[in-house]
């Protein structure tokens, strides 16, 4: 309802269109989705290979209600030079990569959740993906009932995400240093930062301690804050100032000038 009652006041109003009308109707698809998803998780049960598409839908209704956000607050605001734009340039990439390996993440770990596996195998970080896939089963069975291969990806993938996300702050630190970086973009990367040690350390305890329903709980809302924390710095890096102030108002009818 609340997402209906949003919508129907951005698609009234021209101005808001322009602004927001995209992320606005895609959140409007994806609410859709995610109920039907829902529906269907509860007729067969949250135990099962399908949970990775309410979470991953979930991930994407967020950003889409933050980007939003970020648009309405970004509106009448200096925006950065052609020569702040290029100098972030690799930094805007790299986030950008890394805030679509954070979402693949999240939908690698529901894969891993659904298959209810709580023993795993410690011959993963040794192990290749050729080794686990099964090809007798065929590829469908591999992607969504393959749990060795989803915890192998899901442990991998993680390096492959911190590598960016710390390649990501060396770039930010860089460009702060040079003065390229709005305080806002400062805060995205050192929240990110944050969470991201936070996450490393909750999967860890997973690791020592085993998956028990409140570290994986932990886990999954650490890793949402962590994507839409990527998602505001990728935004930031595109669209904030090196100073942000809100651009000069136009002077008024009649007004004295010198």
């Amino acid at each position: 309802v609340m997402a209906a009652g949003c919508l129907t006041v951005v698609l009234r109003r021209s101005d808001l269109r322009r602004l927001v009308g995209a992320p606005m109707t895609a959140l409007g698809v994806l609410v859709i989705a995610q109920a039907v998803i829902g529906g269907v998780l509860v007729s067969s049960g949250t135990n099962t290979h399908w949970l990775f598409l309410h979470q991953g839908n979930a991930g994407m209704i967020m950003a889409c209600v933050l980007v939003a956000i970020l648009r309405l607050l970004a509106a009448g605001r200096a925006q950065p030079s052609a020569t702040t734009l290029g100098r972030r340039r690799v930094l805007t990439w790299v986030l950008g990569v890394a805030m679509v390996s954070c979402w693949l993440q999240l939908v690698i770990g529901a894969l891993v959740a659904g298959s209810r596996n709580d023993q795993g195998f410690s011959h993963w970080p040794l192990t290749f993906a050729l080794v686990l896939w099964e090809a007798p089963r065929g590829v469908f069975w591999n992607l969504l009932d393959n749990t060795e291969l989803h915890q192998w990806a899901h442990g991998w993938w993680a390096y492959v995400l911190t590598g960016l996300l710390i390649t990501s702050y060396v770039l930010g630190w860089r460009l702060a240093r040079a003065g390229q970086n709005g305080p806002r973009l400062r805060l995205a990367l050192q929240v990110s930062a944050t969470f991201l040690v936070i996450q490393i350390m909750l999967g860890i305890a997973n690791a020592l301690l085993g998956i028990t329903s409140q570290l994986a709980l932990a886990h999954q809302v650490m890793g949402m804050c962590l994507f839409l924390s990527v998602v505001l710095a990728w935004f930031d890096a595109r669209h904030e100032a090196v100073v942000d102030t809100p651009a000069p108002a136009a002077p008024s009818v009649g007004a004295v000038t010198t």
